[in-house]
């Protein structure tokens, strides 16, 4: 009977590797997301098993309540796709979650191990379809080497179209594909180096809040004066000099706020440089670090990226009601914020714009907290234990 049949599924087991770059659900957003996603999955007795390539990222923690295993395995050579292919036969993996489908070299190996071992595979496209082109216009002269890249990758795109090329060969070796968002399904076909699309193939599911805490709205009384910005300090795609250039303007205006940015990578020297040149006051980099204190202490939260998936630090500044304030750079932004409801959206390539809604935001305490308000309870749209359904019907699929 439909009964019995609904009881025997509750507790069928099922077996899922996600093969990413890193472990640690601190290293970066998708392993955030796959840690977060994997509690839930558990619970629906589904054992989760994690490959990852990036030595570096272990940061010595114990997921045994999490995954049922873990192998580092890089697929560099013959020898380490067996391995792999043995790690998913003695675990009777039945699907493989590939958290790089723009990545051909990984795609195509996972493809080979779909094929050798009769199991199924989702690839999920963690950036906007159009990453690539967005990331190609790149203008700031303070960043020359930046400029040239962007003209060489214009050049490329338009000779060899290589977007075209990646994401047709994920869509070819995939049994799903996974967007971020049903905004971006009209950019991603359009790409597509084909004539017909099965649209069944693809799913959109948004990444879930990274935090087990929602701020407590009583409490929105005692935030700091602080304008947050956390991200990866990379100038090509998080673009955090636009930040820089809007604390230069505003900061001798407003002497009891500071502007504290978070995060490590390539570029962070040069960020400290120029705001060491421009003599700005209050502006502190705190390098890497745990920017969950710093959430429940801050106010307004500056996102000013040329291109995302689906802006997780976004989410996480509305768990925590701290205001947003994004650069429209990004079609899935408008699944996350309403304008003037749960944040505030600005124009890109606008500074002008920027400067004017953050004046607006800092001056006026009824509409942060309004904001804030809104946005605590909106953001429980995103939660795991909700958005654990969209992945249920995904891997029943």
């Amino acid at each position: 009977t439909p009964e019995i049949n609904l009881r025997i599924a509750k507790y069928v087991i099922m077996n899922i590797l996600f093969y990413q770059m890193g472990l640690s659900p601190v290293g970066g957003g998708v392993e955030r997301v796959t840690f977060n996603i994997s509690r839930e999955l558990c619970r629906r007795n589904i054992n989760i098993y994690v490959a990852y390539w990036n030595k570096e990222s272990d940061d010595g923690q114990n997921y045994d309540g999490i995954y049922k295993g873990i192998i580092c395995q890089p697929l560099i050579d013959k020898q380490a796709i067996k391995r792999l292919k043995d790690f998913i036969l003695s675990h009777d993996i039945e699907i493989i979650v590939n958290q790089r489908a723009e990545n051909v070299r990984i795609t195509k190996k996972l493809y080979k191990l779909k094929l050798q071992c009769h199991i199924k595979l989702y690839s999920f496209l963690h950036l906007c379809p159009t990453a690539s082109r967005d990331g190609s216009h790149y203008t700031d002269y303070r960043f020359p080497s930046l400029i040239v890249r962007s003209i060489l990758k214009r050049i490329l795109l338009c000779l060899f179209q290589y977007d075209r090329y990646r994401l047709t060969y994920a869509y070819n070796c995939s049994d799903k594909i996974v967007l971020l968002s049903e905004r971006f399904k009209k950019d991603f076909i359009s790409l597509l180096d084909m004539k017909f699309v099965d649209e069944h193939k693809l799913c959109f599911i948004p990444n879930s809040c990274s935090f087990d805490e929602f701020y407590n709205p009583n409490c929105l009384k005692d935030k700091r004066k602080i304008i947050l910005v956390v991200c990866r300090m990379v100038e090509n795609n998080k673009r955090v000099l636009f930040s820089i250039d809007l604390w230069r303007r505003i900061y001798l205006d407003y002497p009891d706020w500071q502007m504290v940015i978070i995060g490590d990578g390539r570029d962070l020297d040069k960020y400290k440089m120029f705001a060491k040149m421009y003599g700005l006051k209050n502006l502190v980099f705190t390098g890497k670090i745990d920017p969950l204190p710093f959430y429940r202490e801050a106010s307004v939260f500056l996102m000013t990226s040329r291109f995302e998936g689906f802006g997780m630090t976004l989410l996480e500044s509305q768990q925590m009601g701290v205001v947003p304030i994004a650069i429209d750079t990004y079609k899935s932004l408008h699944d996350i914020v309403q304008d003037n409801y749960n944040g505030v959206i600005v124009k890109n390539e606008d500074l002008d714009e920027m400067d004017r809604c953050v004046r607006r935001v800092l001056d006026d305490e009824d509409l942060r907290t309004k904001i804030a308000y809104n946005e605590i309870n909106s953001s429980k749209r995103f939660k795991p234990s909700v958005i654990i359904e969209s992945w249920m019907t995904l891997l029943n699929s």
